[in-house]
């Protein structure tokens, strides 16, 4: 392994009065070598302010070079490492595993993008007749968005046709034995904080292979889903709440006369939801286990979140025991709005229903005009209210102008003003399918438990 300096404008000698100028020439005529082969080439420099700079600068190195470099030539490291024995042997470590990775990536990439082209000429092969049934047919009668539907079936063809070329190429006898390398590197471990950039990487990936995020379900107006995580920001019970709810009861069908907007299930369930870092966690079980006497019953009508936080290792936990029934009307108003918010104002624009598939339009429509009758049973009332105190004037604006939970005290306790609904809750993420599949599982699994006999000898 050699490292090399990035400016070599002060360097001294015969090989620098021929013609290098800087690290990146001596990593190239390396790597042209006889030796090259066994070669592993680093370059440190002070010029990379901080480690989590160090690809990035790598990166803009190698496009400079329009392609007489490759990121398989050399690894980028800031001189920083030096002041911290652990940071720089890992930086030695990432400088050995830079060429596996980047070969491996490099046979990966080949037949991605070989799949993805194949998809697409099967996806414009697909006839006007098997669109218009399999697209269009089904996913109406089912409430599903069209969109969701062709997604579906272009993943499942994109993942057969990934397996059918590494079958193909023997795309494992190319990669395994550079996998095992890397991992006898792998497994030479350093005292390197997690939170450190670009070590805390690891743990936004991991988030994201946990959850989508808001932003993304919020924008593209998708349908509440098991899984779907609430903050309620207005009124009693602030925080964080899970939802709960079978897929077949938040389904929007259509029925084939027509008529949609529609659902089985009025309400669904919200489990109440806290975040910890894992020292608190730590205490909040350690204090369990004083109370109780039984570390093992901490979960038993709890579920953990891993990851919950992106970029750290905070966890949330969700409390079976703290279960709100919620009013889908107010729930699905999240849909409606970009920024997750249950709300809905009357005297403003509609809502532009080509953001949303057929049955949603209608879900929509449905809704609009529920908010609206109920808005004109309180411009009803108001006159009548005048002389009631305030205290009694809100109780009768709750009970005509809905509410979030209305079993709970949870959400806004006074949801109208002025042509407005504001339930005071918003969508900001969703547990990704697996998760919420075994959450919802769990969590019926907690409702049918039973009872052992009592011990009537103790």
């Amino acid at each position: 392994m050699i490292l090399f300096d990035l400016e070599l404008k002060y360097a001294q000698g015969e090989r620098f009065r021929s013609g290098a100028t800087t690290g990146t020439d001596l990593i190239l005529s390396a790597r042209k070598s006889k030796a090259g082969k066994n070669i592993v080439c680093a370059l440190i420099t002070h010029l990379i302010s901080e480690v989590s700079k160090e690809l990035p600068e790598r990166d803009k190195i190698v496009e400079k070079s329009n392609g007489v470099l490759r990121k398989n030539d050399f690894f980028a490291l800031t001189k920083k490492r030096i002041n911290y024995p652990e940071k720089l042997c890992d930086g030695i470590k990432k400088t050995f595993l830079n060429e596996h990775c980047e070969d491996i990536k490099e046979k990966a990439t080949e037949i991605i993008e070989e799949a993805y082209k194949e998809v697409i000429n099967k996806l414009n092969r697909l006839d006007t007749y098997d669109f218009d049934h399999t697209i269009l047919r089904s996913s109406y009668g089912e409430g599903v968005w069209e969109v969701n539907t062709l997604m579906r079936i272009a993943n499942n063809l994109y993942d057969q046709k990934i397996k059918e070329l590494m079958v193909r190429k023997k795309f494992a006898k190319g990669v395994n034995p550079a996998i095992k390398r890397a991992k006898e590197l792998s497994d030479i471990t350093f005292n390197v904080p997690a939170n450190h950039q670009p070590y805390k990487e690891k743990l936004t990936l991991r988030h994201h292979d946990i959850y989508h995020p808001g932003n993304q379900i919020n924008e593209l107006h998708l349908p509440l889903e098991n899984g779907d995580v609430f903050e309620i920001y207005e009124g009693s019970g602030k925080g964080l709440y899970i939802l709960v709810a079978q897929e077949c009861d938040l389904m929007m069908r259509t029925s084939k006369g027509g008529s949609g907007g529609v659902r089985a299930a009025k309400t669904a369930m919200l489990l109440k939801l806290n975040t910890f870092s894992l020292d608190n966690l730590e205490k909040e079980i350690e204090s369990h286990f004083k109370k109780s006497g039984m570390l093992m019953h901490y979960y038993a009508n709890k579920f953990k979140l891993e990851y919950f936080i992106e970029g750290k290792k905070n966890v949330g936990i969700v409390y079976f025991n703290s279960e709100y029934r919620v009013d889908l009307d107010a729930l699905d108003l999240t849909v409606f709005n970009s920024n997750g918010k249950a709300n809905i104002n009357l005297s403003a624009n509609k809502f532009d229903t080509d953001l949303v598939s057929a049955a949603w339009e209608m879900r929509y429509e449905k809704l609009l005009k529920y908010y609206t009758k109920k808005n004109k049973q309180i411009l009803e009332l108001t006159p009548k209210l005048a002389a009631l105190n305030n205290a009694t004037k809100q109780k009768v604006l709750s009970s005509v102008g809905c509410k979030l939970a209305p079993l709970h005290n949870i959400g806004k306790a006074t949801v109208y003003s002025g042509d407005k609904f504001n339930f005071g809750i918003k969508r900001i993420m969703r547990l990704k399918s697996d998760g919420a599949n075994y959450l919802l599982d769990r969590y019926y699994k907690h409702l049918s438990r039973k009872a052992e006999p009592h011990d009537f000898v103790g």
